[in-house]
């Protein structure tokens, strides 16, 4: 069986170094929530997210890969992590090559795992280069 083959290093610098591409989508920081505030409401998350429109193709690279990506489409984003939303759930653990198709500039690659899945909504952990190699060399393919 043939195992896909993709240049990590030159995609993606490392999980601090987003790509300008994607970092173009942030808009300026907002001013910092009051300490109490965030836990009044309950949120638990500790980097703030950005909604966004992109296309997203998932290729799938663990237990099993292939050249045939899902679609989705990415609902938000912060600088560790996304959340993208397929027509079907996808499991947790799974490695995946995110494709960013972004409007008037060049597709933008990344290594992502799943690490929740829920109502056809998945959170992926950025990896970069580095951990997604071990990964691939750790993880024998189906």
């Amino acid at each position: 069986m043939k195992t896909l083959q993709f240049p990590f290093s030159t995609l993606w610098d490392g999980a601090f170094q987003m790509p300008e591409a994607l970092r173009k989508l942030f808009p300026e920081p907002p001013a910092p929530k009051p300490e109490n505030e965030s836990r009044q409401t309950g949120e638990k998350r500790r980097k703030r997210r950005n909604k966004v429109q992109v296309e997203v193709l998932a290729y799938p690279l663990r237990p099993k890969s292939s050249h045939i990506p899902l679609r989705g489409e990415l609902k938000n984003l912060s600088k560790k992590g996304v959340c993208v939303e397929f027509l079907k759930d996808v499991e947790e653990n799974h490695l995946f090559l995110l494709d960013f198709q972004l409007p008037e500039e060049q597709s933008v690659r990344l290594p992502g795992k799943v690490v929740w899945c829920r109502n056809r909504l998945s959170g992926f952990e950025l990896l970069d280069a580095d951990d997604a190699k071990k990964i691939l060399k750790e993880t024998p393919a189906v």
